[in-house]
Order: structure tokens, then C-alpha cells, then sequence
């Protein structure tokens, strides 16, 4: 609703004008009365309106001085002027330098309406304007950049389930065309390495170099803007990661622009890794995860394998969906998990679930099949039967010690 204030001298002409049309039905409200032009002017003062409506002749401020005093004060406001015949000459010159329009006493309904209309259309198509440049600066402010790389993250964790949220999310960030290309993904990173700087042996680690690399990466790719977005992901804080629509030929070309300019301001070469095109948004799980395997050495794997564990210990996993996402036949899949970590797959799975379960037990008061839910066991019977064999008590029990005596021991295999 846009807020009128009518202003006039004359009671029942202020109260006529709010019986004469059906105020809400053109979206507006009369939000107030002034009977004169300086009472106007402390209202407009105090309050927010949109349109006023005033007399011309009237005592203390006359119409033509409030309409200069509105002019200069209130820019925004839409002034209509009813005024007797007597006035017109007055009120032809307010309309030519502040005024919208002007109706003569008395008013007829059908002239008020398509007047207030006309205002009220104005009104509108300002707001519009003004939404639409909101919008445009809204997304290239950088929260709207931290919030789509915030969504593609999402995406090649596989956290959006609902195909409709996902698509929707997509639009708001110009991405939903991509659902239908063909992307791939690209992962840049420093790797150790020591270097001599004046005759003094001395370790520019990725630690310390993380901030300029990361921005000399950010600057490299806005120029691919329309076809490249770029995105870092906090479990693997050293890296900068890419998903493109380029060909083959251009995005090898950014590749080596990426080279190039890292090593001319940071002095250290990155290393960069190439997945295999993919397509839908479905995809880019598997997408992102070859370039990141690509980049890295092969017997980073089982890192890799560790990380995706932690993030989605609390879904339904088993050995034979992790060996097939990797790419590798279960048995010899198994065996390699067993001599690269240390313990089998099952053994790494319940002790991760359990460090979240008993950190849930310490810090809330959720209970044993919320808790089971949120860590991945199929039911509280099974959760509180693997605690007690790995902890010598039930979680009701364990939640009543005090926890600063278990941090150090060891689970009871």
C-alpha cells in the first residue's frame, strides 16, 4: 500500500475525498490529514509518505508553497493538486515545475480514480526500477559470490537432495543452463617445496602463501566469469577449485595463464588437475572428485577416500558404494583401505561415528535414536550395543560422567 496524505482547509473535503473512492482497492491508504500546508510539512517530517494531495488556497502555507517546500524537502513525493477554478493559473504553474497533475473542485470520481491511478502506476515502475537495481548489485556484492560458491560446494558434496531446491537455487545464481553443458572441473594447488632466497636456506610452505595464491587465482579466472566459476572448499583449504564450460583448448589455455601468472607473483609453479567432462548437476559430484584425484598423488587416495568417509559418515555407507565411487573393485579395495589406514573399513567408519556420537552425548541433550540418526547407526539398539563394547558403558551412562575422563582413553575394541 503506498501511504496519501490530503491536505485542505476544509474538513468535509478532506472527508469527501475519503469517501469518494475505494482507496484500498487501488493500493493506496490515506495515512493522514493536514489542514494546512506548514501542518503538512511536520507530518511529512515526521512520517513517510508517498503521494500528497493538497488544496491550493489555504491559510498559514499556501499550496504554492507547499508544493516548492515538497520540491526541495521531499523529491520523491507525487503531488496532486484539486483546487477551484479561481486557482487554475496557479495550479498550471505548480504542474509545470513540481505537480504531477491538477483536478478542479469538484472532483469527480472517475477524474480521481484515473488520476491516482496514473500515480500509483508511477509508483510501481520506481519500485521495480529500484528492485531490479538492488538485485543487480545484490549479486555482485561479495556475499552473493560467497553464497554461490556456498551452493557449488553443496552440489559436489552431493547435499542437495531435492532436485526442485537445487534447480531453483541455480536460477538465483545464473547457473541453471549449466545443468544441460557439459563442465569440467579443475584443481590448482601448491605443493612443498624449499627454496633459496638470498644465500639463506629458507620454506615458503602453502600455509603462507595460501591468501596471495588464492587471489591471484580469483583474478585469473573473473575474466571467464560467463563460463568459469571458481570456489574454494574448506576440507581442503589449500586448494582453489574451478568448474568451467570452456573447450578443451580454452581451458587449457586458462591452465596455463593460472601457471604462469602464480609463479610470476608467488614464485612457486602450482600443480593443476583436470577431471573428465560431465554433464547435470547430478554429475558433478563424480566431476569434482577427478580433478581433485587427479591433482593429487596416487597414494593420496586413501585421503581423499578419508575426507568423503567424514563428511557423509552420517548417510548408509558400505565398502562396495565407496570402492565402485573410487573406481576400484571392493576386495582389492578393501585390502588397500586396510594397509593405508591402518584398520578396515567397517573399524574406520564406527570410530568416526563414534567421536560424533559421543560429542552429541557431552554437548546436547538429544537422545540415544536422535543421536543414532545423526551419526549413521541404523537404530538406537545397534548404537548403544557398539558404545558399550567400545567404551565399557551405554551412552546413558557415559553422558552422566564426567567427559574430561574419557578424552584420553583409548575405545575398547
Amino acid at each position: 500500500m503506498y501511504r496519501v496524505l490530503i491536505v485542505d482547509d476544509e474538513r468535509e473535503i478532506r472527508q469527501g475525498l475519503r469517501l469518494k473512492i475505494d482507496w484500498e482497492q487501488l493500493g493506496l491508504t490515506i495515512a493522514g490529514e493536514a489542514g494546512n500546508g506548514a501542518e503538512a510539512m511536520e507530518k511529512l517530517a515526521d512520517e513517510g509518505f508517498d503521494i500528497v494531495i493538497t488544496d491550493m488556497n489555504m491559510p498559514l502555507m499556501n499550496g504554492v508553497s507547499l508544493l516548492k517546500a515538497c520540491h526541495e524537502q521531499h523529491p520523491e513525493l507525487r503531488l496532486l493538486i484539486i483546487t477551484g477554478y479561481e486557482d487554475i493559473h496557479y495550479a498550471k504553474a505548480a504542474v509545470r515545475h513540481q505537480a504531477r497533475d491538477y483536478l478542479l473542485k469538484p472532483v469527480a470520481r472517475t477524474e480521481l480514480t484515473e488520476a491516482l491511478t496514473r500515480l500509483r502506476e508511477e509508483l510501481d515502475a520506481e519500485r521495480a526500477e529500484q528492485g531490479q537495481a538492488s538485485i543487480m548489485q545484490w549479486r555482485l556484492s561479495q556475499y552473493y559470490m560467497e553464497m554461490k560458491e556456498h551452493f557449488i560446494v553443496h552440489l559436489v558434496k552431493e547435499k542437495l537432495v531435492q532436485e526442485r531446491d537445487m534447480l531453483e537455487q541455480a536460477r538465483l545464481f545464473q547457473l541453471h543452463d549449466w545443468d544441460a553443458c557439459a563442465v569440467r572441473f579443475m584443481t590448482v594447488g601448491l605443493r612443498e617445496r624449499s627454496s633459496d632466497l638470498e644465500g639463506q636456506e629458507s620454506v615458503r610452505t602453502p600455509e603462507k602463501l595460501r591468501l596471495p595464491f588464492e587471489l591471484v587465482c580469483r583474478e585469473n579466472v573473473h575474466p571467464y566469469a560467463e563460463t568459469a566459476c571458481i570456489f574454494h572448499d574448506p576440507n581442503y583449504p589449500g586448494l582453489m577449485h574451478i568448474v568451467s564450460t570452456l573447450d578443451d583448448k580454452r581451458l587449457a589455455h586458462l591452465s596455463d595463464t593460472l601457471k604462469r601468472n602464480v609463479f610470476a607473483y608467488i614464485g612457486i609453479e602450482p600443480f593443476v588437475g583436470i577431471g573428465h567432462s560431465i554433464t547435470g548437476f547430478k554429475q558433478w559430484g563424480e566431476g569434482y572428485l577427478s580433478a581433485l584425484l587427479t591433482w593429487k598423488d596416487k597414494p593420496s587416495l586413501m585421503d581423499a577416500v578419508q575426507q568423503y568417509i567424514d563428511d557423509n559418515y552420517m548417510f548408509d555407507l558400505n565398502l562396495t558404494m565407496i570402492a565402485e565411487r573410487f573406481n576400484y573393485n571392493p576386495s582389492y579395495f578393501s585390502e588397500m583401505f586396510k594397509a593405508k589406514v591402518g584398520k578396515t573399513f567397517i573399524q574406520y567408519l564406527t570410530d568416526i561415528r563414534m567421536v560424533h556420537a559421543t560429542r552429541l552425548l557431552e554437548e546436547t541433550k538429544l537422545g540415544l535414536w536422535e543421536i543414532a540418526e545423526l551419526t549413521g547407526f541404523s537404530n538406537a539398539s545397534y548404537f548403544s550395543t557398539k558404545f558399550k563394547r567400545m567404551y565399557g558403558m551405554s551412552p546413558s551412562e557415559y553422558r552422566q560422567q564426567q567427559p574430561e575422563k574419557f578424552k584420553s582413553e583409548e575405545p575398547k575394541k
